[in-house]
């Protein structure tokens, strides 16, 4: 909700198959922990990059403006209500709101198999918050490090 221009700094990365990616890396979270970074995931560069082309700014690393205008949860919310989303089709109905995305961002990187630890990182919450609460993505199918013996 605060997120401004100059609290995104733009991460260039060469992904596991070589290939040059662009994410942003969002600095100055404040939250219940303190202050804090956060990664995006690859597509948001593109979304970044519009927004900053859309508002004509020259240079987003000293702009304060706020990256967005409006609230971000109202705008997902209106998108959901627009495409008839907003609830579930499971019994009873389920409403969605931008807590959905969260939960959809962890489960999606735990079952790619990325560890819970940067998960929690990343996300700014504990592993044992991540353990309760997606203990059904942890199979031991994913857990690919478990048998690994540590190099002296």
């Amino acid at each position: 909700m605060n997120v401004r221009l100059c609290d995104v700094e733009v991460l260039e990365e060469v992904t596991e198959k070589g290939i040059v990616e662009f994410c942003c890396l969002i600095k100055n979270i404040k939250g219940k922990r303190g202050t804090g970074e956060c990664r995006s995931w690859f597509a948001a560069f593109e979304a970044y990059e519009r927004i900053v082309e859309r508002r004509k700014i020259d240079d987003p690393t000293k702009s304060t403006e706020k990256l967005f205008l409006a609230l971000h949860r109202d705008m997902f919310n209106a998108i959901l209500d627009r495409t008839g989303l907003k609830t579930t089709n499971t019994d009873p109905p389920r409403r969605r709101d931008f807590v959905s995305l969260r939960h959809t961002y962890i489960a999606s990187r735990l079952l790619h198999g990325v560890g819970v630890y940067d998960v929690a990182k990343n996300c700014r919450t504990s592993v044992t918050m991540i353990e309760n609460h997606y203990a059904r993505y942890l199979s031991p199918r994913l857990l690919k490090n478990l048998n690994r013996v540590a190099e002296e």
